[in-house]
């Protein structure tokens, strides 16, 4: 089978500024609308939601690729896997683990040693299911347990899968993400988001995007179609024609997963020179948007300790520039550091 592309990770600039603004979506709603200030957009999600099509973008171009090389060098597929966990592990377990311990060292949050198991083996996500409601300030914690999920089931089903039906497989983490909505949505409401299943349409959708990239397939009308998807989402989620079923049908299909892979498709093809997307101060959020979603909620937490600021706009500029100034310390002095090392772990 000819595969166009190259093994090697895909860059491209513009999706360091998606990912800086999904990032700045989710402090938006951590430091912003759930204190009751400003504006009441409940952004957080859909940063959210881009993340995870990110990752199911950025891993399929890698593994999916792998996946097809290995039919024609016969590479056994515990080294592929070990190095792709190897890499995985030196981006994301450092500064995570690092965290969780300063917190137990700590005693902070109150409730850690209750929910430190939880946080130490990636399961939180199973927790809030459990308990049904959230704990600050490590309540998103969940989304880093469905991604590590995601890490260890996909790669795994991709290498016992046979290379003719890699596309039958991506369609069916479409499927499961959809269909698990849809069984869990009435059972336990809000929480349903949180059970794994619920965002394998949001990977999937990601995965397809690097499916056609890498077999060069281009996706007719992309603005129309995103045009379209975004009427639908307006149609549902404002009541300009009410229905009793909109509520269940915006919460379960998977229109946000699809508008958001088509975003992707436009910051790769029509946007990737797009000034707004290479902007430099979004580009470099998108660069250490790790530590920053990480660091984030503690950053106003841990400050009240010190000093309590009644100017609301004044406790917001401070804390805004802290959370950039530690996720930079912790890029530079840590991250950047141990990911140098993936260079030892080539594909």
């Amino acid at each position: 089978m000819q595969v166009e592309g190259s093994a090697k990770p895909v860059y491209f600039s513009a999706l360091d500024g998606i990912r800086g603004l999904a990032l700045l979506a989710v402090m938006y709603e951590h430091l912003v609308v759930d204190k009751g200030w400003f504006i009441n957009l409940h952004f957080g999600a859909l940063g959210v939601g881009i993340f995870f099509v990110l990752s199911g973008f950025l891993i399929g171009n890698i593994l999916i690729q792998q996946r097809y090389q290995k039919d024609v060098t016969n590479e056994p597929t515990k080294n592929i896997l070990k190095v792709f966990y190897i890499r995985r592990s030196l981006r994301i377990f450092p500064v995570y683990y690092l965290l969780l311990l300063v917190m137990l060292l700590l005693g902070l949050p109150h409730y850690i040693y209750n929910y430190a198991e939880w946080y130490a083996t990636y399961t939180a996500n199973f927790k809030l299911i459990i308990d049904k409601f959230t704990v600050w300030p490590t309540s998103h914690f969940w989304t880093l347990s469905i991604e590590e999920q995601f890490y260890l089931v996909f790669p795994l089903l991709l290498f016992l899968t046979p290379a003719k039906n890699i596309l039958k497989l991506i369609v069916g983490f479409i499927v499961a993400g959809v269909v698990s909505r849809m069984i869990l949505h009435f059972q336990y409401n809000y929480f349903y988001d949180y059970f794994t299943l619920s965002a394998f349409d949001y990977f999937g959708f990601g995965l397809l995007l690097a499916y056609m990239r890498i077999h060069d397939i281009k996706l007719p009308y992309p603005s129309i179609l995103l045009l379209l998807f975004l009427c639908l989402y307006i149609h549902l989620n404002f009541p300009i024609v009410d229905h009793k079923g909109k509520s269940f049908l915006l919460k379960t299909l998977p229109i946000f997963s699809i508008i958001f892979s088509l975003i992707l498709y436009k910051s790769i093809t029509d946007w990737k020179d797009s000034k707004i997307l290479n902007n430099g101060v979004l580009r470099y959020t998108g660069k250490i948007s790790y530590g920053m979603y990480l660091y984030h909620p503690f950053v106003p937490y841990i400050r009240k300790y010190f000093i309590e600021i009644s100017d609301t706009y004044l406790a917001l500029t401070i804390d805004v520039c802290l959370v950039y100034a530690i996720a930079t310390l912790s890029f530079y002095a840590i991250e950047k550091p141990l990911n140098n090392l993936k260079g030892r772990f080539v594909y």
